[in-house]
């Protein structure tokens, strides 16, 4: 028989320990990270668009043109950068669509047509994108931003949110509405069963876990109270929670650590896919927030305000696949390196030097072996 030891996955408070970093203060408006949380990209309507490398530490403005950005995507790796913006002139309506590939060193515009570009999401390989605009429309791209088509999306007025699952092919965007297409807009079907004025959207890596959330906001003649609403299984049901009124959120890989941002409120956290929360006590105008693949980095932008980070240790989980002559460890994306080890007696512990591969569908590292002839142990360690 062979035993397996699994390091379950917790959290401290450390992530509710919120930095202002050294970025100015400005209309900050999207905020994105990659999967590991070293690289950050924040976009302000100040007309600059800055990136840190070091998760939030130092930040230096990147060559992107100076436009009303509203919206940021990013690969997994960091490299392939997407950024819309809402107008290039003054009292118009032509925003565009820009792309870096080489993590905001440069930056190009794309062949997307002029319009008020308003959101924007990317695969984790960063080949496929939806970029959502005032209009209505959604314009989708397989080829990394080289071409793109208009997506069937009926009468939806704007969209001010869009999110996808890791192989872009699942999809949720709001438009005052909740909205899902797990066919790469092949088709669309309005899930909302709330009048709510849904403005931000987040999914897992598989698509299965989406969150939505709502601020106070007039809508049909009244005041909708706002709130977030909870799918675990990819939107078919829906759980309501109108304790509170976010304006954006975002979730970890596995849909698990969710944060979410209140304007003019505080900034709160969840470590049970939005079934409970906690608040972080610091009120803002909070504009947008992000999060690393496996939840312990997160980084939160206001509007006229700073850029705030929160870090605290990863302990990822090892998940275990079987074979009849292999075996495969798999884990979450950590925000820090950690060495997979083996044991035969729980005492001497040895490298596996097998290669690490991160499968993109899930943002798991993987290591795929022959099963050993003994009982064996594996822990995962940090460097």
């Amino acid at each position: 028989m062979m035993l397996v030891w699994t390091l379950f996955i917790t959290f401290s408070s450390n992530a509710q320990n919120w930095v202002q970093t050294s970025a100015p203060n400005m209309n900050w408006k999207a905020v994105v990270s990659s999967a590991n949380g070293t690289q950050l990209v924040a976009a302000n309507a100040n007309g600059s668009i800055w990136i840190s490398t070091n998760s939030g530490t130092d930040w230096a403005q990147s060559a992107a043109p100076s436009y009303d950005w509203t919206g940021l995507a990013s690969s997994a790796n960091g490299s392939k950068l997407v950024a819309v913006t809402l107008t290039t002139h003054p009292d118009s309506y032509d925003g565009l669509v820009y792309i870096s590939t080489n993590s905001g060193l440069t930056w190009a515009t794309t062949t997307a047509p002029p319009t008020a570009w308003e959101c924007v999401c990317s695969s984790t390989d960063g080949s496929r994108l939806a970029a959502g605009a005032e209009g209505p429309s959604i314009y989708l791209s397989t080829n990394s931003g080289a071409s793109w088509t208009l997506a069937n999306v009926g009468g939806f007025i704007y969209w001010p949110s869009i999110a996808c699952s890791s192989d872009g092919i699942k999809i949720i965007a709001t438009d005052g509405h909740v909205c899902i297409s797990d066919d790469f807009f092949s088709t669309l079907t309005d899930v909302t069963t709330d009048n709510q004025a849904w403005i931000s959207a987040s999914s897992s890596s598989d698509g299965n876990k989406l969150i939505a959330v709502a601020p106070p906001s007039p809508i049909f003649g009244g005041l909708a109270s706002g709130g977030v609403c909870i799918s675990t299984d990819s939107g078919t049901n829906w759980i309501f929670n109108y304790d509170f009124a976010p304006s954006s959120v975002a979730s970890s890989a596995d849909g698990i650590i969710v944060v979410a941002s209140v304007n003019g409120g505080q900034i709160y956290f969840s470590t049970n896919s939005g079934t409970t929360w906690t608040n972080s006590g610091l009120i803002t105008s909070w504009s947008s927030v992000a999060s690393s693949a496996d939840g312990t980095k997160l980084v939160a932008v206001a509007n006229g305000g700073g850029i705030w980070t929160a870090q605290c240790s990863p302990h990822p989980s090892i998940n275990i696949t079987l074979t009849k002559a292999s075996i495969q460890l798999s884990w979450l994306l950590p925000s820090m390196d950690f060495l997979l080890q083996s044991s035969f007696d729980l005492i001497n512990w040895s490298n596996v030097t097998n290669t690490t591969v991160l499968n993109l569908t899930n943002l798991q590292n993987c290591i795929t072996f022959q099963k050993p002839n003994n009982n064996c142990f594996y822990r995962l360690k940090s460097p």
